[in-house]
């Protein structure tokens, strides 16, 4: 199977409709979710400056920094330098700005979060683990992420100790972004899309937009692509595979809107 939103979204879907919390660890979430929504407001300035959805930035900050607000929203090195770990050296202009919020944004951008356009369950678990990872997939590991999955009864043990390094008895301590999710949803903080909400008109705004920096590629995945794909799904009914590597098929699709083959086609 591949890594793409396309072929794991059934598997988003089913795990997160039948998603309990562990007994023992119901108060630790419930505990986080309301952490994160007493930070809201710092969240939703990140939100304003990047169009992602403030609780995609407090998950992330709770995963990579546990809340802290003098750590890189990246990976959680000290605030008051650049990171070290990867990504080592961001955000390329620093101090000044150096304040938590400029890193965030920097963080969002990086991902190219700001690129993403599907917010449903299967679009938001997606990007969270593309964030951290598919290495769980491994067929040498072959493990729910507990990036996802921890503290839920979808993951008991296994977690790489540091990169490239996995264990399968280590535990992970950190609430994992899909039980966060539900918790929040349940708490009526969120309301997650069921479906894709953007109209054909916005879809074709992304798509002209897109369509000017997409280039052509079937080795080379982009975030951008992907939302391109999504975005010709919508406007065009379509069921073109969310995959990231425009090639040929996502190539044939912008042509049907554009009248113009993506840049790099060997057909142009």
């Amino acid at each position: 199977m591949s890594n793409s939103l396309t072929a794991l979204k059934p598997e988003y879907d089913q795990l997160f409709s039948t998603c309990k919390v562990k007994a023992g660890k119901v108060a630790a979430v419930q505990k986080e979710a309301n952490l994160l929504i007493k930070n809201k407001g710092r969240y939703v300035s990140v939100s304003n400056m990047t169009n992602v959805p403030w609780y995609v930035i407090g998950i992330l900050h709770g995963l990579e920094s546990s809340y802290s607000f003098v750590k890189h929203l990246h990976n959680g090195d000290p605030l008051s330098a650049r990171t070290v770990r990867q990504p080592a050296g961001r955000p390329i202009k620093w101090n000044p700005p150096s304040t938590w919020e400029s890193s965030a944004t920097d963080a969002v951008l990086f991902k190219n979060f700001d690129k993403w356009s599907d917010w449903t369950v299967a679009g938001l678990l997606f990007k969270f683990e593309s964030y951290n990872g598919f290495g769980y997939r491994a067929a040498s590991v072959n493990i729910k992420s507990p990036y996802l999955w921890s503290f839920s009864t979808h993951y008991s043990a296994g977690k790489y100790a540091s990169d490239g390094v996995f264990d399968r008895n280590l535990v992970s301590q950190q609430c994992g972004a899909a039980v966060l999710l539900a918790a929040l949803s349940e708490l009526g903080a969120v309301s997650i899309q069921e479906s894709p909400t953007m109209s054909k008109e916005d879809a074709l705004i992304k798509i002209m937009s897109l369509g000017q920096t997409v280039k052509y590629s079937t080795s080379v995945f982009s975030d951008a692509a992907a939302s391109l794909q999504h975005a010709l799904n919508v406007y065009l009914s379509g069921a073109l595979e969310v995959d990231g590597y425009p090639g040929r098929n996502t190539s044939d699709e912008y042509k049907r809107v554009s009248k113009r083959w993506l840049s790099g086609d060997p057909r142009n």
